[in-house]
Order: structure tokens, then sequence, then C-alpha cells
């Protein structure tokens, strides 16, 4: 962690109690910014995003936002100036691992986040995708020993209809009145019976 630290070229400065105890403070001075009508310091910008420079920075009671350290001033007037405009104008879209900050920054992901494996959202997505679980041996091989169902069954492809290759008319009926009964009482519907011509 000293090791980090030292590399980090945009060093925060935050006191005892880091974040955690600055960031409930730096709510209340925007709060107070936004009741006394004073522009927002940082508009259109997430509370990461506003957390990051407030750490690095000094905001005034005008809402004014004071930085000393010349790499961090670049920073946020990209924040403020081109990546807000490109942004506001659709021509930059932020993903969750290339956000504005990140650009600002420009790197492809800023310190820590990566490291604590929260960068790696669209490899967990894929891995957690039908298709992927579909194509996993412990999905396709093996019974589930309680129903005896093959493990296979549960990623089958569904077809409007499809039902009646795998349902008797009173397994479906039998299912319609289990989530009717289920859902009795919640508001919430399906509109229909699931297994449409078991309702007879």
């Amino acid at each position: 962690m000293v090791e980090l630290n030292k590399q980090n070229k945009y060093k925060p400065w935050l006191g005892p109690g880091g974040y955690k105890k600055k960031i409930p403070i730096w709510r209340e001075q925007e709060a107070k910014l936004c009741v006394e009508g004073k522009p927002d310091p940082l508009p259109n910008t997430n509370e990461r995003i506003r957390d990051w420079v407030y750490g690095r920075s000094e905001l005034t009671d005008e809402g004014e936002i004071i930085v000393k350290d010349p790499a961090t001033v670049e920073v946020v007037q990209a924040l403020k100036g081109p990546i807000a405009t490109q942004t506001e104008a659709g021509l930059f879209t932020p993903q969750y691992h290339k956000d504005e900050l990140a650009k600002a920054i420009g790197t492809k992901e800023h310190g820590g986040r990566e490291e604590e494996g929260v960068g790696t959202v669209d490899a967990v997505v894929e891995l957690c995708s039908i298709d992927s679980l579909k194509k996993s041996t412990t999905n396709i091989s093996g019974i589930m020993t309680e129903l005896g169902v093959r493990h296979g069954s549960f990623f089958r492809k569904g077809s409007l209809g499809g039902w009646r290759d795998h349902l008797t008319p009173q397994m479906a009926a039998r299912l319609n009145a289990i989530v009717a009964q289920d859902l009795q009482g919640s508001g919430f519907t399906f509109g229909a019976v699931l297994c449409k011509d078991s309702a007879s």
C-alpha cells in the first residue's frame, strides 16, 4: 500500500479518518451551496468523481474548488471542460470501468478499482451470461439427485408454447394454480395463465 501511494501522481489530502470522515462533510457543503442558490462546483458528475476532486482540493463557501497541485488542476479542468462537453453532446459515453475520471486522468482505470476486482465488470457479466452458463460442463453433465432432473434441462431453448413438449396438461394446470395462489393479493399478475391450453 505504501509503495502504491508513492506512485500516486494525484495524492489526496484527507487527514485522519480519510474519505470516510470527509464524505459527509462534502455532502453537507454541497447541500448548503444548493440551499443558498450557489452554483454546483462540479455539475453533472457522480459522487465518486466529486469525492476524488474534493479529496485533492478545497471547496470554498462560495462553491469554488481550489486546487494547488498542477497535475490535479489539469484533471479538474478536463472534467469541467472538454470531457463534460463531450459527455453532454453524446460524444463520450461513460462506462463503469472507463468513465470521465479515467479519461481525465488519461488511464484505462484509475488506481485501486481494478486491483479490487471492480474493473472486471465486463468479464463477470460474460461469465454469468446464459450462453456461458449453458457451455459450462458443470451445468451440462450430471443429474440433480433430489429430483432426478438432468442439469442440462435447466438451459433448454425455450419457445412459445414449448411447455407442451415438457409438461402434461395436468402438470400445466397445477403450475398455473400454484402461481395464481402465490401471486394472490400481491397486485402482480401475468395478465394470462402461464400455460394457456391448460386453463380449462
